[in-house]
């Protein structure tokens, strides 16, 4: 209001200094302009801030739906969802109320990439998992740091397809910069045309009809280019919003004191970067002026404008093409590791899980599902490996098989990846974690749900055989036959696993699997989840137990839904 204010007295000032021509009033016009630039700085500063609080506001609110595990709010990932992958579809990893949901933060695109590739990809040496847990730590207690960066990664939309431009451009060869001669008429010409437009001012104006010719040859110099200089815009032109988050991101990185040694490096590295992207954001907005066509005709006609803003920008990607990458490269980590420092601070807990350098076995106490509220999970103890290399899980309906699977392969890839786990305390080897839970047909490969189960248990073995540690984690194997060969395949199965160094966990309703125990003993052990029935009420306990289920319930809830 108070700029629209200052420019309506510019107004009442200007009629005044025409009509009276006093200097007073040319004081007051000058004033009144500086006052104007001093507010609309003013006011874009307000609205920066602005957007940043309305940022945190709705950051806040929404971490608190999600420690309610409301997470309606958050990206889930979908499209990351791969069922050839050895888990990610069994384990929910992404996809609607995945753990990707839950612990997604990202606010860059190649972050979000960066953070499913963490995910998928787990850490195979204890050094690096023990590296990524103190980093986690040092993040998880920078909370104005992550959410200061969330908040600056959250102005600007970005297309997935923008960085991929600019990256492409950056392998692209120099095309302008070699051309010397090019070079030397792109300042000869101007300083022709402005001495020429001088001295027909000054001395005679027929120089002025001489300009003309130059500007003839200046627009054919300009038009032999105007292919590639279009094809260089059209991947570099109109990528100052994303220039200009990058900056902040790596702002926000260059202005926090971290720390773990690891973090203080990549920060240096993002320091280093923040002025020669300034100067990279310049040019590129020099360039855009071509997209004004009054701008662009007048500005090449004299100077060979867009000539001049390629050669800058060939010669600040000679400069750091090979730094540039590295520079994102750091910011996407961060981006991904403020998901996980995030998720470690609002998880209290979780504990950090030891990872055994020798040895077999998993010793898990504690155990839950995160994507359960801790006050409201019921958790359980799980030991494998010491008197057994293969569990046989049974249980009936609902009583909590799917989901302890998931709660051991979901805790098992966040131990690997160095993250905390829903546990009160996990021991556990470098392992490969490799499932079958979820198999689906396929008419495009033209493949039937068995076919697709007997590829994936077939890759088990070919990782078995590779020498591959595993963990091995089934439910209700080979559902797409008879219960007699079932039975027999699956018995035939499990001895082919005990062959190799790997522990498995296989959930089943079928009983008769249980007999492994006496055949197998220190090798197979059977372990279940029971129901009761009291009252005509159905009721769990979701407690493993040793042994085999007794008890039934299918026909029960038949019964009860009027099915039967």
């Amino acid at each position: 209001m108070v700029r629209l204010a200052v420019a309506l007295g510019l107004f009442v000032i200007l009629y005044f200094l025409g009509t009276t021509g006093l200097k007073i009033w040319l004081v007051a016009c000058i004033l009144c302009v500086i006052a104007f630039v001093v507010l609309v700085t003013y006011h874009q500063n307000l609205h920066e801030k602005k957007l940043k609080l309305e940022a945190l506001v709705d950051i806040n609110q929404n971490e608190n739906k999600a420690l309610n595990r409301d997470l309606d709010d958050f990206p889930d990932g979908k499209e990351f969802n791969n069922s050839a992958h050895e888990y990610s579809l069994d384990l929910d990893l992404f996809g609607p109320s995945s753990l990707f949901q839950f612990l997604n933060r990202t606010c860059t695109t190649s972050g979000k990439k960066r953070l499913a590739d963490i995910l998928t990809q787990v850490l195979n040496n204890p050094e690096d998992i023990y590296l990524r847990q103190e980093i986690l730590k040092d993040l998880s207690q920078k909370v104005d740091f992550r959410q200061n960066f969330q908040a600056a990664g959250s102005h600007v939309e970005e297309d997935p397809s923008e960085n991929e431009a600019l990256m492409n451009w950056f392998e692209e060869p120099n095309y302008f910069s070699p051309k010397k001669v090019l070079n030397i008429l792109s300042y000869l010409m101007p300083i022709i045309l402005i001495a020429l437009f001088v001295l027909g001012l000054l001395v005679d104006s027929k120089f002025h009809s001489l300009a003309g010719i130059f500007i003839l040859i200046n627009w054919l110099i300009w038009g032999a280019f105007s292919g590639k200089i279009n094809s260089i815009h059209f991947k570099i032109g109109k990528k100052n919003g994303i220039l200009n988050k990058y900056l902040m991101l790596l702002e926000e990185v260059g202005s926090q004191k971290f720390d773990h040694p690891h973090l203080g490096k990549m920060q240096s590295i993002a320091g280093q970067s923040i002025a020669e992207i300034k100067q990279f954001k310049k040019i590129v907005t020099r360039f855009d002026q071509r997209l004004n066509i009054i701008m662009g005709i007048f500005m090449n006609s004299i100077f060979l404008w867009d000539i001049h803003c390629v050669m800058a920008l060939e010669k600040w990607k000679s400069k750091n093409k090979d730094n540039f990458k590295e520079w994102l490269d750091v910011l996407f980590e961060f981006d991904a590791l403020n998901s996980l420092g995030n998720f470690t601070f609002c998880n209290p807990t979780y504990s950090w899980p030891e990872i055994k350098e020798t040895g077999l076995n998993i010793e898990g106490e504690g155990l839950g599902h995160p994507l359960m509220k801790s006050e409201e999970c019921i958790v359980n103890d799980i030991e494998m490996g010491k008197k057994e290399k293969m569990v046989i899980l049974t249980g009936a309906n609902m009583s909590g098989k799917s989901t302890f699977l998931r709660s051991l392969g979901l805790n098992t890839v966040l131990a690997l990846i160095g993250a905390p786990v829903f546990a009160k305390k996990l021991r556990i080897p470098i392992l490969k974690v490799i499932s079958s839970m979820r198999v689906t047909d396929s008419l495009k490969e033209n493949t039937s749900y068995f076919y697709s189960e007997l590829k994936r248990l077939k890759s088990i073995i070919n990782a078995l055989e590779d020498g591959d540690q595993l963990l091995i984690v089934l439910d209700e194997i080979l559902k797409g036959t008879n219960s007699e060969d079932k039975l027999s395949g699956s018995v035939s199965l499990i001895k082919n696993f005990l062959n190799f160094e790997s522990l498995g966990i296989i959930a089943t309703h079928d009983l008769e699997l249980g007999k492994l125990e006496q055949e197998l003993p220190g090798q197979v052990s059977n372990y279940c989840f029971e129901s009761t029935i009291e009252n005509d009420e159905l009721y769990f306990d979701y407690t493993i137990n040793d042994g085999v289920a007794k008890n039934k319930n299918a026909t029960f809830l038949m019964k009860q839904m009027e099915i039967i």
